[in-house]
């Protein structure tokens, strides 16, 4: 009798031990800033979240929609019980009207990606053409920067602008150098008379894109035919390549691969600085239809990725192996991550965890 009580007892309580995990819990996921002040400046909120799971709690990357939105997160893992926050700040400048913001949160909780959204309208100010076109570019102002595409459905071509105005008092030719391949532009060859504006538009052709996920590139505005590769003549370009899962068939859905893994975090253990340490996460596909990793990201230095992508037939596994180089690092303890974007409609971004100790 005594036997049978312990082992119901040791199953009751394998779960526990087996299946140590981070869980995150937002106290609000939305926050409307009603109506602001275009004058006023930047607006902030906080995203305050409890680790209610039980294990470290570690958030690995946070991203806006577009520039306009800067988060700042509690860097350092959150235990079990403990809270942490994520800092949003919006900028209205130049940006009058109803806004609606998203932020990705990336973890190494059971729920790995988290969506948090602002909102509210802005109030525009008086503005003058030089606080309209803000960035000086030779003899021309833009209103900007950066080219922002936001979201790209793979397979589908999004456009997005730029406003220009020359101030320069005499005729300029505007043209652009430098863009990548799935990046087009009517500004070539463009001709501007004196104190003309005009909209410069891009183009952004996901299907001749190799990547999927975040693509930033750069591109350089060309006045009179003279090129100037430097920061003034700058534009930095930006997009987000995703797979549209909602038009999927029932079909498409039944077949669809499953990411299956054992452990999604790996402690490494504790090693020398001088030493380098390998790690290897298994990967299994568990569906029908191949398994596509289709973008390994790591921003951590240290770690050294020995694949950029892979693909996983149905029923079959594979490894994805890393070197961790820490000679740079200080003794003490280091959580990294690794993240994976995936074909799976339920595992689109994975979320790998990778510890370890420096002496």
């Amino acid at each position: 009798m005594m036997r049978r009580i312990l082992f119901a007892a040791c199953v009751v309580l394998m779960p526990v031990f087996a299946f140590s995990q981070a869980v995150i819990a937002f106290e609000n996921k939305t926050h409307d800033f009603g109506t602001i002040k275009e004058a006023d400046g930047r607006v902030s909120v906080d995203f305050v979240f409890e680790n209610q799971g039980n294990a470290p709690l570690v958030i690995s990357k946070v991203q806006a929609s577009c520039g306009c939105t800067t988060p700042a997160w509690t860097k350092s893992p959150v235990e079990p019980g403990q809270k942490g926050k994520i800092t949003v700040t919006y900028n209205p400048a130049g940006r009058p009207g109803n806004f609606n913001k998203s932020i990705s949160v990336q973890s190494n909780a059971t729920v790995e990606r988290e969506r948090l959204i602002i909102k509210g309208v802005v109030i525009p100010k008086a503005q003058k053409p030089q606080t309209v076109y803000r960035v000086t570019m030779g003899g021309i102002r833009l209103n900007d920067r950066e080219v922002e595409f936001t979201n790209v459905q793979k397979g589908l071509v999004k456009s997005a602008g730029l406003k220009v105005k020359n101030t320069s008092g005499s005729e300029v030719k505007v043209s652009v150098a430098g863009l990548p391949p799935y990046v087009t532009t009517d500004a070539t060859g463009l001709t501007l008379a004196a104190n003309a504006e005009q909209e410069m538009k891009f183009s952004f052709d996901s299907k001749l894109c190799p990547w999927w996920g975040p693509v930033v590139d750069s591109a350089y505005v060309v006045l009179n035919g003279k090129e100037e590769r430097t920061d003034v003549y700058k534009l930095k370009l930006s997009a987000n390549v995703v797979e549209d899962f909602s038009r999927m068939t029932l079909e498409e859905k039944r077949t669809a691969p499953i990411l299956e893994m054992p452990e999604r975090t790996l402690n490494l253990g504790t090693f020398n600085g001088l030493v380098k340490r390998n790690g290897t996460f298994t990967i299994r596909n568990v569906g029908q239809r191949p398994l596509e990793i289709r973008r390994i990201i790591c921003d951590d230095k240290e770690i050294v990725l020995k694949q950029e992508q892979m693909t996983i037939k149905g029923g079959r596994s594979a490894e994805l192996k890393f070197t961790v180089d820490s000679k740079v690092l200080t003794a003490g303890r280091y959580n990294r991550a690794i993240t994976l974007q995936t074909n799976d409609p339920e595992n689109v971004y994975v979320v790998l965890g990778v510890v370890w100790n420096v002496e």
